[in-house]
């Protein structure tokens, strides 16, 4: 079993085969030496739910690979906040470590020794809490290192974490908006809308019912109660492929909330960051992007990605994003025209070239289109 990769692979399911393969394949690749199996039991109210369920825990038995399989299936629903909580108290029973995805999160491969690299530099570090496999702002500053710091943006969708982190999620904790939280958010949010914006989410998480199942949110609380921190890799690692009408969370697939984000593999040896804290401007950029207002520069390397791979329709809605702040720009103007003419809309092109040669008369790619 030398060969295997040694940390412990949580994979959380339910009843969708379609994307539960996907990931699976990604995990047959990886093969670790130890697999956790989460399963949620089908809803009472839907009748066809059974047989999604079944079929999806049909899939584990793929594991053609030297590996233990620990399963911990329910057999009624419990809903997905009590089902994660409940699975994952279940794992960390058994192990000090382990890399978690769902059954929606389809990791890159880098996304996996990235994170076997992290979860032992940093495991004895009480100030970190998770280590994350996706960036929703597509990369930040690849070029300088390999990952940031954050303290709210740790997304769930797919991530590591040790014992020690997650054992504080079912502690009691003080309200979450008692004066000490209040003024660390006063510190760590600049910007009064996305501050408000995150205020009324937690508002809404810890008093309304409908978002007793949001355990995303709940985890992000309990670290920033415990001002800790989250890794995020300076490129995306893994996507989100379970938006939609079956989704639980995510029913509408668009770049800007993080769905159907592509991916970029990760470079080895890690450039780790010269210290451990919070890299202000991402902070402050991913909140531009919560609040559905991405900064141009910020957007360019995500528009080169969708331009490449063929996904126009998506790049066109973050061009118009970035021409909305940067209507000058050169390089966005010639973006949507050459855009606007691959999507086979020449008329449409035509005024944002003149527009564009007005800006700049000599710019050979705008006479060339």
């Amino acid at each position: 079993m030398s060969d295997l990769f040694p940390v412990p692979i949580v994979f959380i399911i339910f009843n969708r085969p379609h994307t539960t393969q996907q990931v699976f394949e990604q995990i047959r690749q990886a093969q670790p030496q130890e697999l956790f199996v989460i399963a949620d039991g089908p809803r009472s109210d839907r009748p066809q739910e059974p047989e999604c369920c079944q079929a999806t825990r049909q899939i584990i038995k793929q594991v053609d690979w030297d590996c233990t399989v620990r399963y911990n299936y329910a057999e009624e629903n419990l809903g997905c906040a009590q089902r994660i909580a409940t699975g994952l108290d279940w794992v960390f029973e058994h192990t000090e470590a382990a890399i978690i995805l769902e059954d929606d999160c389809l990791p890159d491969p880098t996304f996996f020794p990235f994170c076997r690299q992290l979860l032992q530099r940093y495991g004895q570090d009480e100030r970190v809490m998770q280590i994350g496999g996706h960036n929703r702002l597509f990369q930040w500053r690849l070029e300088q290192q390999s990952y940031h710091f954050s303290y709210l943006y740790g997304s769930p969708h797919g991530w590591a974490t040790w014992r020690r982190a997650w054992q504080r999620y079912n502690q009691k904790n003080t309200p979450w908006n008692n004066p000490a939280n209040l003024a660390y958010l006063e510190q760590i949010i600049q910007d009064d809308q996305e501050r408000d914006r995150f205020q009324h989410l937690c508002d809404r998480i810890f008093s309304d019912p409908n978002f007793q199942d949001e355990w995303g949110y709940k985890w992000t609380f309990v670290k920033l109660s415990c001002r800790g921190l989250s890794v995020i890799p300076a490129t995306n690692v893994v996507t989100h492929i379970g938006s939609g009408a079956e989704a639980t969370h995510i029913k509408h697939k668009t770049v800007l909330n993080g769905s159907s984000l592509p991916q970029h593999p990760l470079s080895f040896p890690l450039v780790h960051p010269t210290n451990v804290e919070v890299d202000i401007e991402f902070e402050r950029e991913h909140g531009r992007w919560s609040i559905g207002e991405p900064g141009a520069l910020a957007l360019q390397p995500l528009i080169r990605k969708l331009l490449a791979t063929g996904r126009n329709i998506h790049a066109l809605v973050l061009i118009d994003k970035g021409l909305s702040q940067q209507p000058h720009s050169s390089l966005l103007n010639y973006w949507k025209a050459q855009t606007l003419i691959a999507l086979k809309q020449p008329q449409r092109a035509i005024p944002v070239l003149r527009h564009l040669l007005t800006l700049d008369p000599e710019n050979a790619y705008a006479q060339a289109l």
